[in-house]
């Protein structure tokens, strides 16, 4: 299967929406007024009460004659699974397993499909880098833990999502994709224009873009990501961009993460980006699990951390974009979360305490080495 992008598709209407209680509720309206069809593909479904409204609306979906089809990690949503695919397949949802859980073949768990897509009704599209879990909304209590972002489409740019969503439901059986060189792209100022690319099996597509967006860049490269964990060359690539003028900026979670030692190894590189020009924040409060690049007056959002996992062994799919609307959207919610976060400077950084550079250079050393060994 090809492994890269779609083309560029004008025409489009977008929508950027900031954090779960404002992308939820839309995307269960929407779920609730399906007609024909809902297609769903998802690393992470986990059992609380954000996944009992969700499971209920497209149980209630699939009672009115909706085809409703679902695609599932099998190790994202492990106890999920284990808990209700009976329930789901006897209301009548298709459900589609990735890469179930084995004993056997343990370098193949490390693939997984890490996608977040919503399709309803061939027509309308989500996606972006939620999972189905209380920490990015609870109903009940009205709360959400984590920053995410979900981005709606409506246009010709939802056929490209359809087709990608058929290759992985058929099991990458068909012989091809509809994928076709991107192209030089739209002019500078046209508007609603999408491009949906993507990771799949031989694992080339996003790093390849991603190469080009830094090395392309003329004016900003800004990142919002949750899990950094970049491959030394493009580390070089960002230290190169700054160093041509680029104003190249990493917003990156502060001590509020999930996975701690993701974040002390991903330190290991603060030496040399601040040598390089490059501005550091980390967040105060929330922990945002959105994954954003700003890219001059585009913008690629979706499910691909800045990480040799995501970029390495997960199968992922963002939307780059431009519209100046969406742009806008997202120049704001940049300034929202600088706000919310501590400027790392050299002199900062210089004056951590012995015990914590000895950790930041250990988790480097160990993720290095974690690398070339999955890379081999």
């Amino acid at each position: 299967m090809p492994s890269s992008q779609y083309q560029w598709r004008g025409g489009n209407s977008l929508e950027l929406y900031e954090n779960g209680p404002a992308f939820f509720p839309r995307m269960l309206d929407r779920i609730n007024q399906a007609v024909h069809s809902i297609d769903l593909e998802i690393y992470l479904i986990e059992r609380g009460a954000n996944e009992r409204l969700f499971m209920a609306a497209l149980r209630s979906a699939a009672e009115r004659g909706v085809v409703v089809r679902l695609l599932v990690d099998g190790l994202g949503s492990k106890d999920f699974l284990k808990h209700n695919s009976s329930d789901l397949i006897r209301s009548g949802i298709q459900l589609k397993v990735f890469n179930p859980m084995s004993v056997l073949a343990l370098k193949q768990r490390l693939h997984r499909d890490h996608r977040k897509i919503l399709l309803l009704d061939r027509q309308e599209l989500f996606i972006g880098g939620a999972g189905i879990t209380d920490q990015f909304w609870n109903p009940d209590q009205g709360t959400f833990d984590w920053r995410e972002v979900m981005v709606w489409a409506q246009g010709p740019v939802v056929g490209d999502a359809l087709d990608l969503f058929e290759h992985q439901w058929t099991g990458d059986r068909r012989s091809e994709i509809n994928e076709q060189p991107a192209g030089t792209g739209p002019s500078e100022n046209s508007d609603g224009y999408a491009l949906l690319s993507f990771v799949s099996s031989d694992h080339e597509g996003l790093v390849k873009r991603t190469n080009q967006w830094v090395e392309t860049a003329q004016h900003r490269l800004w990142f919002i990501t949750p899990y950094f964990l970049p491959r030394i060359a493009a580390c070089k690539r960002l230290t190169d961009a700054a160093e041509r003028g680029v104003d190249v900026r990493l917003y990156l979670p502060g001590p509020n993460i999930d996975h701690a030692s993701v974040r002390l190894a991903g330190r290991s590189h603060y030496d040399t980006f601040l040598d390089a020009g490059i501005k550091i924040f980390e967040g105060k409060e929330r922990f945002s699990h959105a994954k954003i690049l700003l890219i001059d007056q585009r913008a690629s959002i979706g499910s691909c951390n800045f990480d040799f996992w995501g970029l390495g062994w997960n199968r992922e799919a963002n939307l780059e974009v431009q519209d100046a609307h969406l742009i806008r959207q997202t120049e704001q919610l940049i300034d929202n979360y600088q706000r919310q976060s501590h400027a790392i400077t050299r002199d900062i950084w210089k004056q951590r305490p012995p015990p914590q550079r000895c950790m930041t250079t250990v988790a480097g050393v160990i993720s290095r080495a974690i690398e070339r060994c999955v890379s081999g």
